[in-house]
């Protein structure tokens, strides 16, 4: 019994590096988890103390977004990616096409103002189903060289490493199990 926990116990660092190393990936803005989920981790305060700084968000597009719903979404240059909470909706019609689509203003809950860039529906990723507090931090760690180093590069390099010691040890018993059937 000691023997399976310790073997299961084994398959834990294998299975950490492929949750850490999905999430990193799925953070990214091409990449998504199935269902069309993404997550992003928290690097500031302005969403305090709903969304503390190092949380771990899970976001999902959806087709109607409401006051106070908090989102994530691209801003209008495409270089960052900001989550805050909408504090309004601002319907235009397009006097040509007759089509009316929403821009939203947003503001994290622990700014004193609303954000000067107005969001179009275009560049909202997504809105957040959850959080875990300080979960981001190593998904926004394991995204810097050091971090990709320490938290992917060098646990992958020990279970090869373990994993080729292994084969070694069984292709040995397996040669002095032939040798042994060969003389007798």
């Amino acid at each position: 019994m000691f023997k399976i926990i310790l073997k299961t116990l084994s398959y834990l660092p294998v299975v950490l590096i492929i949750i850490i190393a999905g999430l990193t990936i799925s953070s990214s803005t091409k990449y998504s988890l199935p269902g069309g989920y993404k997550v992003f981790s928290v690097q500031s305060g302005s969403m305090q103390p709903a969304l503390p700084t190092g949380s771990l968000i899970l976001v999902q597009r959806r087709n109607i977004y409401s006051v106070g719903d908090i989102i994530t979404f691209r801003t209008a240059d495409n270089l960052k990616t900001i989550t805050h909470r909408i504090n309004k909706i601002t319907v235009i019609t397009d006097q040509k096409t007759k089509e009316e689509h929403g821009e939203y203003t947003t503001k994290g809950d622990a700014n004193d103002v609303p954000d000067t860039e107005i969001v179009l529906k275009p560049k909202i990723i997504g809105k957040v189903i959850f959080s875990l507090p300080y979960l981001g931090y190593p998904i926004s760690f394991a995204k810097t060289l050091q971090g990709l180093i320490i938290l992917i590069v060098v646990p992958a390099t020990l279970i090869i490493y373990s994993e080729i010691l292994n084969i070694k040890k069984e292709v040995t018993l397996l040669i002095a199990k032939k040798r042994g059937q060969k003389t007798v």
